[in-house]
């Protein structure tokens, strides 16, 4: 009981993910944020949860779901097209330029992720 109440539900739910998510300088409807939750869905489990620790330091969401979340896991824009993702931990809030194709999407989000710190790789 303590694991699932510490480490939140086994599988990570993209729906609850998504539906749970707050945007700043975009809204659910932009093309990158579409782009964004595709990416995520072309994931393993693993590089999902990597990429949640990257924006939040957690691995899994909370007991409760992404709707316990406290900030609420946030995509805002920020930052210059031809920069990688950033995140702000602590906001629980990933920083995602206006990118002009999926594929640089994508490309930089995973550029970002294999140059993450150590503990945002280990999932």
């Amino acid at each position: 009981v303590f694991v699932l109440m510490t480490q939140g539900a086994k599988d990570l739910d993209v729906d609850d993910w998504r539906t749970n998510t707050v945007y700043q300088g975009y809204n659910s409807s932009s093309p990158q944020v579409a782009w964004f939750w595709e990416f995520v869905r072309s994931q393993t489990d693993q590089k999902r949860r990597q990429l949640l620790a990257f924006s939040t330091s957690l691995t899994h969401p909370p007991y409760g779901g992404f709707a316990s979340m406290q900030p609420r896991f946030c995509i805002s824009r920020g930052g210059d097209s031809d920069r990688l993702p950033t995140s702000q931990t602590c906001f629980c809030t990933i920083m995602l330029p206006r990118y002009r194709t999926k594929l640089n999407l994508f490309s930089k989000i995973r550029k970002a992720l294999e140059e993450s710190p150590e503990e945002f790789t280990r999932v």
